[in-house]
């Protein structure tokens, strides 16, 4: 009787999902947790049917006044998602969540957010602007 010997070799979908001449593309442990921060900033609370709580819908603070108390209320709102959200790729005591205007410009909301992958020990940062109808998310595209 043969023994095959299998290696986890899985790699997580890029976000967008995307076709590449390879077949679908595949991301990273980094860009895999930057591409589930993104989801949870874009995704409106609602949205997904079994995870109802799932999303702060970043698309709905265009319209509103930008107040200490709604960063604040964005703020604790983010960091409660992101905890449950991220669980076992990110340590949770790691995950803080700064929201408040950019420093040199006050129309643009800056939402920053810090961790540490709990696999890699690595320190990381997603830093996301949300000003003139769009949310900039540097390294990556837009959905």
């Amino acid at each position: 009787m043969a023994t095959e010997t299998l290696t986890a070799r899985t790699r997580p979908l890029a976000f967008p999902f995307r076709m590449t001449r390879e077949g679908a593309a595949i991301t990273g442990r980094q860009g895999h947790v930057r591409s589930r921060i993104a989801a949870l900033l874009f995704t409106l609370p609602g949205d997904r049917v079994f995870l109802p709580g799932f999303g702060i819908g970043v698309a709905q603070l265009l319209f509103l006044p930008m107040t200490a108390s709604l960063w604040s209320r964005v703020q604790s709102s983010l960091a409660a998602n992101l905890a449950k959200a991220l669980a076992g790729e990110v340590l949770a005591d790691s995950i803080t969540v700064t929201v408040g205007p950019k420093e040199d410009d006050s129309a643009v909301l800056r939402i920053v957010i810090r961790y540490q992958l709990a696999a890699l020990n690595l320190a990381e940062e997603a830093v996301f602007d949300l000003a003139d109808g769009t949310l900039a998310v540097p390294g990556m595209e837009s959905p």
